[in-house]
């Protein structure tokens, strides 16, 4: 499985943390071709909101699926509505993927990504593009448009798969800007321990209790500088942890105690709450004693500690 390290602030210093981004990556993944929506039959049966699990893959017909190639076919299990998909928005979703005599690899239930063919199997992405919030399909995957001839995991190299995706909800797109936001110095508001927000887009919904998993991007700057020193944002997938556990910097803990999905912040945050005095931080790029301000968006709060692995 595909890791990208969440560089995060301790008390110490950093602290990497290992935020998996599940079963979805592929070696090369070439841009697809969308699958033609009109050529999707449904599967002639209602089925629940939750039909996708570990315990093997729906019972469908010949007849329910379309041949988008000779060996990659697609059926489609429940109807989306709403929201289209598009590049690059984050999705909430299921997934599991067993071999087609029906040993289950992996699954993922209730999880965080990115619609992207840099997160999503080929095969997914392709036949997902074009529909809509709320479809759920199966999918009979070649190797080429699964883990081709390098496998993965537990999964055998040139193994064709058959996948169950589906896409529970659309939580949103994200930004892409590194610089430092356009904000008011007199807006300033106190939180803790010489900590200071300044909230640039206001959210709603419930705040995150500890054990929830949230889903943030953040950009770390030094003050009067453009240049980030670290940011999510320039990776395909924003980050998905646990809230509560202490594996973030006290003053982002502090912080996103306060927020609602969609809310994004800008914190002054003193050294003693960042760095410290360590100087050696991120390959000596921050001097010891720093102020820093980091922007912080909160997605998306999953209740309960929901996991994004399987």
């Amino acid at each position: 499985m595909n890791r990208t390290n969440l560089l995060l602030l301790g008390g110490a210093g950093l602290l990497a943390i290992a935020a998996t981004v599940v079963t979805l990556t592929s070696p090369a993944p070439q841009p697809p071709e969308p699958v033609p929506v009109e050529a999707l039959e449904p599967v002639p049966q209602a089925l629940s909101a939750d039909l996708i699990d570990g315990t093997g893959p729906q019972q469908v017909a010949p007849e329910a699926f379309t041949a988008v190639e000779a060996d990659y076919e697609v059926a489609v299990l429940q109807e989306g509505q709403g929201t289209p998909l598009e590049e690059g928005q984050l999705i909430v979703l299921d997934l599991h993927l067993w071999s087609p005599e029906g040993h289950h690899f992996q699954g993922s239930e209730t999880h965080h990504t990115s619609f992207s063919q840099h997160t999503l199997l080929p095969g997914v992405y392709k036949a997902l593009a074009g529909h809509q919030e709320g479809v759920a399909l199966q999918i009979k995957l070649p190797s080429r448009l699964a883990y081709g001839h390098i496998g993965r995991g537990d999964i055998p190299a040139d193994q064709p798969l058959v996948a169950e995706v589906h896409v529970k909800r659309i939580v949103g797109q994200r930004a892409r800007g590194t610089r430092v936001p356009d904000h008011d110095a007199s807006a300033w508001q106190p939180l803790s321990d010489g900590v200071r927000m300044i909230t640039l887009q206001p959210g709603s919904g419930p705040t995150p209790a500890e054990g929830d998993r949230i889903l943030v991007d953040y950009t770390i700057w030094l003050p009067g500088t453009d240049a980030p020193l670290q940011s999510s944002r320039s990776r395909p997938m924003a980050e998905s942890i646990p809230y509560g556990t202490r594996r973030m910097l006290p003053a982002l803990e502090s912080a996103i105690a306060q927020m609602q999905p969609g809310q994004r912040v800008l914190l002054d945050v003193p050294p003693e709450q960042g760095f410290g005095t360590r100087s050696a931080a991120m390959q000596g790029r921050i001097p010891a004693g720093s102020r820093l301000l980091v922007e912080v968006e909160l997605y998306d709060i999953l209740s309960d500690g929901s996991s994004d692995t399987p």
